[in-house]
């Protein structure tokens, strides 16, 4: 593969199986995810969106470079991602390096069935409870580390067979430093910001 990816995109891309028809990438990481996707044929077709004109333009330059590349087999759109309109395919939608508000109002607008594969950077529990509500199952999750970053990868579908946790707890080992310093961290941000009903669910965790 010639997309280089970092620990975080590597393991979401190694998450996501071959046979969907359409992989949208939201420009995680300038859309290095969806290169990466289209460099394995992991999809018909990779849909790159991104409303920044220049992450576009540079994306478009790098595709135009793959010289085996047919044309059909992507897309660019320049809208922000509340604006997609889904083809009436086997969709997976890729929703990286944003935060949980974000997150739970691109998902908000989407029309249609899909799946999606998620790394909010914030509002955790807001997005695992959002996508509850909504009827999503978990299908696999992961705790990534990039540096002294902890991430949480959540790949869930309406099809799903796992219920979402409401923290994800089968996550963590907290005989593991980076594990319980992530846990921590958490908590001490919740505590802060007083989210009482986030709170209580990561406090069951340490003993």
């Amino acid at each position: 593969m010639k997309t280089k990816l970092g620990p975080k995109l590597e393991r979401l891309f190694e998450l996501i199986p071959n046979g969907y028809e359409v992989i949208w990438d939201t420009c995680c990481d300038h859309g290095k995810l969806g290169l990466a996707c289209l460099e394995k044929e992991k999809a018909k077709k990779v849909i790159f969106v991104d409303q920044v004109p220049g992450i576009m333009k540079a994306l478009e330059a790098k595709l135009t470079k793959i010289g085996e590349l047919s044309p059909n087999r992507y897309e660019l759109q320049t809208i922000p991602a509340q604006k997609i309109q889904l083809e009436k395919k086997k969709n997976l939608i890729c929703i990286c390096g944003v935060g949980g508000e974000e997150i739970i109002d691109i998902i908000k607008n989407l029309k249609g069935e899909f799946d999606l594969l998620l790394s909010p950077q914030y509002h955790l529990f807001e997005v695992r409870r959002f996508l509850n509500e909504l009827g999503f199952k978990l299908i696999k999750e992961e705790l990534c580390f990039e540096g002294k970053f902890g991430r949480e990868l959540l790949f869930v579908s309406k099809k799903g067979e796992r219920d979402i946790d409401p923290i994800g707890k089968e996550l963590f080992d907290l005989t593991n430093e980076r594990h319980l310093s992530y846990v921590n961290g958490i908590t001490q941000h919740l505590k802060k910001i007083k989210s009482e009903e986030a709170l209580k669910f990561y406090q069951k965790l340490i003993p």
